[in-house]
C-alpha cells in the first residue's frame, strides 16, 4: 500500500506551491490545521476517512474531503473504496482561524523518512503515524486552551450585556413614568385654560348686565330731571298766587295758607327728589368705575398677556417647557436666554426665534392686583404699540409720481410697506402720501406718512410714522388691531 502510494505523489506534486490550509476534523470535535498534500497522507495513513470533513476558510463551510478535486486525484484506490463504518454528521461548530502556515507539515516528515536509509516500510509507516498522532495530540490540546481562553471571554461579555440590558431596562422605566407626569401636566394646564375661559365669559356678561342697568338709571335720571323742571314750574306758578293773595280778602289769606300747605308739601316732595338723585348720581358713578376698571383690562389701551404656562423652550435638539410668559421674560433680561432661542406656544407648530416674537421685544407694563389674599403680577401691553399682522394693498405717491406696495403691518403709529423693487429716490425722512383700503376697515386710511426705516435687503420695504391721521382712521385701525387681538384671545381659550 506505501509503495503505491509513493507511486501515486509523484515528486513533481510534492514540489507543488501551497495554495490553501483547510481544518480537518479529528474524531468528534478535535481539529488540525493541514495543506491539501498532507491532507491525502491522512486519507492515505487511514487517520482521516475520504468521507470525512474539512473546512474550508475560502467558502467558510465544511465540505467532503474527497470532493476537492486536487485530494480526490491524488488518493490511491484502496483509500477511495475504504469502507465507512458509521454514517459521519456535518459539524456545526466553526474552527479556529487559519494560520500563515500549519503546525507542521507530513510532506517534509515524509521527506526525511526517504531520505534515511531504507527499512521495514510497515515499521516506517507505523513510526510515522504515531509520531504524527502525537504531534495532534499536541495541538489538540493547545486548540482546546484556545477554545477555552475564547469561551471564558464570550461569558465575560455575556454577563456585560445583561447588566446593560437591566440599565436599559431601569431607564426605559424611568422614561415612561415622565410620560406619564408630562401627560398629568398637560391634562391640569387644558383644565385651567378651560377655568380661565369661563371666567372671562362670566366677567363680559356681568359687565353687559351692568351697561344695562347704566342704560336703565340713565332713563330714570332723564324722568327725574323732568319731573324737578314741572316741580320748579309750579313753585314759580305758587309764587306768583301767593304774592297776588297777599293783597286780596280774608278768602285770599285762607287760600294762601291753603297754598303754604301746598308749598310745603312740594317742597319735601322735592327734597325727596334731590336725595333720589343724589343716590342715583353715587350709584351710577361707582357702576361708572367698575365698569371702566373692567373696560380698561379687557379692551382699554393695554392688553394683559396670558401667564399661564404655554411658552416651550428648544435647545441643542431638545424641547422643555411649558414655561409662564413671565418666567421666560426675566430669563431674557437676566440674558439667559439669547435672541437666537427658538420659542413657541403650545398650540403653535414651528418654533421662532426670541428676537421675533413680539411679546417678547416691547414694553410690558406689570401691575401687582391682591387675589385672595395674595399679590399677583399682571402683564400688560399697549395696544398702541402692537402692529397687527396686515396685507393690503397700498398706493404711495412722492413727489408727483405715484407707485403701490404691499402694507404688511399696522398699528396706531404707522405701518411698513413692502416693494417690489429697491427705492431709489426716496430716503430716511422722505414725506409720502399714503392711501390704503380694504374691506374689513371700516374707514379708509388716507394719510401723510414719514420715513423712518428703510429695508435695501429683500424684502424692500418702508418703515412710515403716520402724520396726520383723523379721528375715524385711528378708529378704523384700534378695531382692526383690537379684533386681531381678540382673536388671539379667543385662540388662546381654545
Amino acid at each position: 500500500m506505501c509503495t503505491y502510494f509513493l507511486e501515486v505523489i509523484s515528486p513533481v506534486d510534492l514540489e507543488k506551491p501551497v495554495t490553501s490550509i483547510f481544518a480537518v476534523l479529528i474524531g468528534d470535535k478535535f481539529v488540525l490545521h493541514y495543506e491539501v498534500r498532507d491532507v491525502v497522507y491522512l486519507i492515505e495513513l487511514g487517520i482521516l476517512h475520504p468521507k470525512g470533513h474539512l473546512y474550508s476558510y475560502d467558502s467558510n463551510k465544511w465540505i467532503i474531503a474527497e470532493s476537492l478535486k486536487e485530494v480526490r486525484e491524488q488518493l490511491s484506490i484502496d483509500a477511495l473504496n475504504r469502507p465507512l463504518m458509521s454514517p459521519l454528521v456535518t459539524p456545526t461548530f466553526t474552527p479556529p482561524p487559519s494560520p500563515m502556515t500549519p503546525h507542521f507539515s507530513l510532506y517534509e516528515v515524509l521527506e526525511k523518512k526517504l531520505n534515511q536509509p531504507s527499512g521495514d516500510e510497515n515499521t516506517l509507516l507505523l513510526e510515522k503515524k504515531i509520531e504524527t498522532l502525537e504531534n495532534s495530540n499536541d495541538f489538540l490540546i493547545r486548540d482546546q486552551d484556545d477554545f477555552e481562553r475564547r469561551f471564558k471571554g464570550a461569558k465575560e461579555k455575556y454577563q456585560e450585556q445583561v447588566i446593560l440590558n437591566k440599565r436599559l431596562k431601569e431607564k426605559v422605566k424611568a422614561l415612561r413614568e415622565e410620560k406619564q407626569e408630562i401627560e398629568i401636566r398637560s391634562n391640569s394646564l387644558d383644565n385651567t385654560q378651560n377655568d380661565r375661559f369661563t371666567e372671562l365669559k362670566q366677567t363680559r356678561h356681568r359687565l353687559k348686565d351692568a351697561m344695562n342697568e347704566n342704560k336703565r338709571l340713565a332713563s330714570a335720571l332723564r324722568r327725574m330731571s323732568e319731573e324737578k323742571k314741572k316741580v320748579n314750574f309750579y313753585v314759580s306758578d305758587l309764587e306768583e298766587q301767593l304774592n297776588g293773595a297777599l293783597h286780596g280778602t280774608v278768602s285770599l289769606k285762607q287760600n294762601l295758607k291753603k297754598r303754604e300747605g301746598d308749598l310745603l308739601r312740594l317742597k319735601k316732595r322735592e327734597a325727596k327728589a334731590r336725595k333720589l338723585i343724589e343716590n342715583l348720581g353715587k350709584y351710577r358713578q361707582s357702576v361708572e368705575v367698575e365698569k371702566q376698571g373692567e373696560i380698561d383690562r379687557l379692551i382699554g389701551e393695554s392688553f394683559e398677556v396670558n401667564n399661564q404656562p404655554m411658552w416651550f423652550i428648544k435647545r441643542d435638539g431638545e424641547e422643555k417647557g411649558p414655561y409662564r410668559f413671565s418666567d421666560v421674560r426675566q430669563w431674557h433680561l437676566d440674558g439667559n436666554l439669547a435672541g437666537k432661542t427658538l420659542i413657541k406656544k403650545s398650540r403653535e407648530k414651528t418654533f421662532s426665534r426670541l428676537e421675533k416674537v413680539y411679546e417678547f421685544n416691547t414694553r410690558v407694563f406689570v401691575k401687582t392686583i391682591a387675589e385672595e389674599g395674595k399679590k399677583v403680577d399682571h402683564y400688560y401691553i399697549r395696544r398702541t404699540d402692537f402692529r397687527a399682522p396686515f396685507y393690503e394693498v397700498t398706493h404711495l405717491s412722492f413727489e408727483g409720481e405715484s407707485f403701490r406696495g404691499h402694507c404688511t403691518s399696522l398699528s396706531i403709529g404707522g405701518c411698513f410697506v413692502e416693494l417690489s423693487k429697491k427705492p431709489e429716490n426716496i430716503g430716511l425722512n422722505s414725506i409720502l402720501k399714503c392711501q390704503i383700503q380694504a374691506e374689513y376697515l371700516s374707514h379708509t386710511i388716507e394719510v401723510q406718512m414719514i420715513v423712518k426705516n428703510i429695508s435695501e435687503k429683500k424684502p424692500y420695504g418702508l418703515g412710515c410714522q403716520f402724520l396726520d391721521l383723523s379721528i375715524e382712521e385711528k378708529n378704523a385701525i384700534e378695531e382692526f388691531v383690537d379684533s386681531y387681538l381678540d382673536s388671539r384671545d379667543t385662540d388662546k381659550a381654545a
